[in-house]
């Protein structure tokens, strides 16, 4: 599974790069289309047949820091 953080940060380091500016209307659908992929992977990870419980659980709280530091950093 590919890193979270590092994709939403590669996203934003490419708007910056572009000189884009984002409307508030864009940066709520730009949460939305995060909040769901965030689901997403975690439905993924928590229903990933044979990994351990306390596997799963570990992965997925550390997925939800790594979107709440990425949230918060931005501002959503």
């Amino acid at each position: 599974m590919q890193n979270f953080r590092g994709l939403m940060r590669a996203a934003c380091e490419k708007t910056r790069q572009d000189n884009l500016t984002v409307c508030e209307d864009a940066q709520r659908e730009l949460a939305c289309a995060m909040q769901t992929q965030l689901l997403k992977q975690l439905c993924t990870l928590l229903l990933k047949p044979g990994a351990p419980d306390g596997q799963r659980l570990k992965q997925a709280r550390a997925l939800c820091l790594q979107a709440q530091l990425f949230f918060r950093e931005h501002g959503i």
